[in-house]
């Protein structure tokens, strides 16, 4: 097997360590515990600056992990924070104006980033150009084996099918939250100003073929202003697959961060499937390449590690997996469920409604569990009812989701983990999916149902049954045109037929045609997308349609209803 080792930022830091450690060992105690303190040093300051990205203070996060740098050995968690604060500050920067400052951190990142730019490049090592095996499409040989010469996409290749984040509002708003951090973001017409710019250089960087820096310029577009790299993912994810490829190749004895690069491909084959082909290949050779001990499972195993971190002084713990940060003081294996739950109902409601394993979040969901309902309440102001709810921030102008919340309360554990989080994960899910439009209650509402279990959805179904005889039911017109929950007298009712609708058409044509019907519906209106996706004329005929199969299954003639 070749020799495999880290890039030499990290292999620097690798080195620190391996030295501080011959030193504990040849020193007097006192120099032992001087290591110790820098230790302890380090991991606090890591602790400290994760706690200000949650509060999202990203000044605050990098002074703090900075301020020790000259006294401490560095690892590689310490340089992954790091590398997010820098990533956080410099949009900040940005977005107040203070361009000399951002370029300053600009560069630091540029080194975090690539590694090469801090140290000579180690000579590659049986380069992954050569176990390109035969049957590789020539597009993905190329891509390899002409590495520093390959085929570009162009700016005329079809775009992909993953759509960008856009526009979603919050929902669930339930009195003030004393979680929410302050939005800080600049105007709209600023932010598009400086993604523009960004964007710009990007462009240019791919031209040169400079494939590592478009990359982060890329990256940078895209935190300023989603929207300006609609038309340019597939080379955004060319790059991204480059710079898996340039990792590969320069990693020696030690390895690399083989999940990291993992994710990195995932990410790229989902922004261009046309890629996935050679996403698939290159994964195979992360896999081939990296030590037995550092394999994992599965991809899904991986999905759903959880890691695990010091609480604040408040008390709250924290346990992160790759898309959600759990807070919470509630036992390891609960916690560790929540996780899991939340990750896996991620991923299967992006395959259920859009066909694909979803686009990568550009920030973490946090989880809240609070310990009991009282708790929640005094959290939250919700409703000593109210079994959780999401909270979901966008920007408008932007066309993206800013951040993504879920409180839950403990209560009842088993409740929390088969439907109260699975229907809130939904919901998160759906948010900034559907073009400049937030998702329609009705919708998002009978979407989130349908991934609780059937027994907790039958309830819906005899709510149905009574708004039914108590003429309650709305129409379908009247409830796709809702703008918001109704009164509270009718909120039995719109749930149960919300989900009883969704359901309905759901299982005309299957759940990614309804996605698609419904952000047709939500940019030019419901009738010309039914009449495109499901062959309704007009709101009467699938009125016509769905009320025959409303007394059929309130008859008990046809199967069940969605609910909660």
């Amino acid at each position: 097997m070749p020799r495999i080792g880290p890039p030499a930022l990290l292999c620097a830091a690798v080195l620190l360590c391996s030295r501080s450690g011959l030193r504990a060992q040849a020193t007097p105690p006192k120099d032992a515990d001087v290591t110790i303190e820098n230790c302890l040093i380090a991991q606090m300051a890591v602790q400290q600056a994760e706690f200000y990205l949650i509060e999202r203070k990203p000044g605050k996060a990098v002074e703090v992990l900075e301020a020790p740098l000259k006294r401490v050995n560095v690892n590689r968690k310490y340089l992954n924070v790091l590398r997010e604060a820098y990533r956080a500050y410099i949009l900040e920067l940005r977005a107040t104006n203070q361009k000399p400052l951002a370029e300053t951190y600009e560069n630091r990142l540029r080194i975090l980033e690539n590694p090469g730019l801090a140290a000579p490049q180690p000579q590659p090592v049986a380069p992954i150009t050569a176990a390109i095996p035969a049957n590789v499409p020539p597009a993905t040989a190329a891509l390899a084996s002409n590495l520093y010469n390959p085929v570009m996409p162009g700016s005329g290749t079809s775009q992909p099918a993953t759509p960008a984040p856009e526009t979603t509002t919050a929902r669930g708003k339930i009195g003030e939250d004393p979680f929410d951090p302050s939005n800080r973001l600049a105007g709209p017409a600023e932010r598009t100003r400086l993604a523009q710019n960004l964007l710009n250089q990007a462009e240019t960087e791919f031209e040169r073929k400079r494939w590592i820096e478009a990359r982060l310029l890329y990256e940078q577009a895209n935190r300023t202003d989603a929207q300006v790299n609609k038309d340019c993912r597939e080379r955004w994810a060319y790059c991204k697959l480059q710079y898996v490829v340039n990792q590969v190749n320069q990693a020696g004895q030690a390895g690399c961060a083989w999940p990291e690069l993992e994710r990195e491909v995932h990410d790229a084959v989902a922004m261009a499937p046309g890629l996935s082909k050679t996403g698939k290949w290159l994964l195979g050779e992360i896999d081939s390449r990296r030590p037995a001990a550092a394999k994992v499972p599965t991809a899904a195993a991986l999905a759903v590690a959880v890691e695990h971190r010091e609480g604040n002084a408040q008390g709250w713990q924290v346990a992160e997996t790759r898309y959600f940060r759990i807070l919470h003081k509630q036992p390891r294996d609960l916690v560790e469920k929540v996780a899991r739950v939340a990750e896996q109902t991620r991923l299967e409601m992006y395959r259920k409604w859009f066909g694909s394993e979803g686009e990568a979040w550009q920030s973490k969901c946090d989880v809240f569990l609070h310990a009991t309902t009282q708790d929640y309440h005094q959290a939250t102001g919700a409703a000593l009812n109210s079994p959780g709810h999401s909270r979901i921030e966008t920007d408008p102008s932007a066309k993206r989701v800013v951040s993504r919340r879920i409180h839950l309360h403990c209560d009842n554990t088993q409740a929390l983990l088969v439907a109260v989080l699975p229907h809130e994960t939904t919901h998160v899910v759906l948010a900034g999916e559907f073009g400049g439009h937030a998702v329609p209650r009705w919708a998002d509402e009978g979407m989130a149902v349908l991934a609780e279990p059937a027994e907790k959805r039958a309830m819906h179904q005899r709510n149905l049954g009574r708004a039914s005889q108590e003429k309650e039911l709305f129409t379908v017109r009247q409830l796709m045109e809702l703008q918001d929950y109704p009164h509270a007298r009718k909120i039995s009712a719109f749930y149960a037929q919300s989900v009883s609708l969704v359901e309905f058409l759901t299982k005309q044509k299957g759940p990614v045609t309804f996605a698609r019907f419904l952000r047709d519906g939500l940019r030019e209106g419901y009738e010309p997308a039914l009449r495109r996706h499901y062959s309704y004329r007009d709101y009467g005929e699938l009125q016509t349609s769905w009320n025959q199969q409303l007394v059929a299954e309130l008859d008990g003639v046809a199967g069940t209803y969605a609910g909660r």
